[in-house]
């Protein structure tokens, strides 16, 4: 209701407006309507698995009533809908928390998101597999409105990929992980776990190699979601291997270095160690 009396009030004085809609859903504890939790338990033969898929869906149902109401105000053909997560979760078969590989790492489970944007009318239906991230929001905004965005903003303008299919020119991103309890607000390194980057080889390779690299920063709670085992490079190669089992690193140390001098000058770590080389 607070958001339907923001409409209203956006609509009586014609002015723009921002909603930043962050529910709960489908975060844990996992507590949907009987009648979703019902339909699910119907498709899957696990009840924790079945309690999430319901809380998705509930999530959509919430969104939809708030789609709902603009179109009763006749404010949806001219607002833009984003929607983003911020991390990946797989739902753990044997309780209600999440498995190993998803929330909190940096794996592809974890942070691999869809990032959906709406504007009826102006930005036609369809998917596309360009690897982007949420950096890219605000100059994207900027370019669908014809607003001049700041030059050095960090991430890229994707309205033209969106209305008109022209590709950007970005052959890598870069990503961060640290642990859930900051160990010193200070300083960000204390608390470091992984660095990586995604890196396309060319327009029709979108995001098929992954570096991902180790550090020993302080976990604190949480220290059974990252086991770090393996300590050296790990490289993946997303294409044939979209579940990351298989590090090649050892393969390919010409990827591996490349990639490792890309994210160092991304962002230089000066604290915490790390192995850049693949040994046996």
């Amino acid at each position: 209701k607070p958001i339907e009396d923001f409409f209203d009030i956006c609509q009586k004085e014609d002015k723009p407006f921002f909603v930043w809609y962050a529910p709960f859903l489908p975060h844990t504890p996992h507590t949907p309507p009987k009648r979703l939790f019902d339909k699910y338990l119907e498709k899957v033969d696990n009840k924790f698995i079945a309690r999430y898929y319901a809380m998705c869906e509930w999530l959509d149902d919430t969104v939809g009533d708030l789609v709902t109401s603009m179109k009763k105000r006749g404010l949806y053909e001219n607002t833009i809908f984003i929607y983003l997560s911020d991390n990946g979760w797989t739902q753990n078969p044997n309780s209600g928390r999440y498995a190993l590989r998803s929330k909190q790492s940096p794996y592809e489970n974890g942070v691999r998101q869809p990032t959906i944007f709406s504007w009826h009318g102006k930005i036609p239906p369809r998917m596309d597999n360009t690897v982007v991230s949420s950096i890219d929001i605000v100059p994207t905004v900027a370019g669908l409105v014809g607003f001049d965005a700041p030059k050095d903003l960090p991430g890229q303008d994707l309205s033209k990929l969106l209305t008109d299919k022209q590709p950007i020119a970005r052959d890598a991103i870069f990503g961060e992980a640290f642990a859930h309890d900051v160990a010193d607000m200070d300083n960000p390194q204390a608390s470091l776990l992984h660095r990586w980057c995604i890196y396309s080889p060319s327009a029709k390779e979108q995001g098929r190699w992954k570096l991902l690299l180790t550090y020993d920063g302080k976990v604190n709670r949480y220290a059974s979601t990252h086991p770090r085992t393996e300590k050296r490079p790990q490289l993946f190669d997303l294409y044939a291997d979209p579940h990351e089992k298989n590090n090649v690193a050892g393969k390919h140390p010409d990827i591996v270095a490349k990639l490792a001098d890309r994210i160092d000058k991304w962002w230089k770590v000066t604290e915490r160690k790390v192995i850049t080389k693949w040994e046996e």
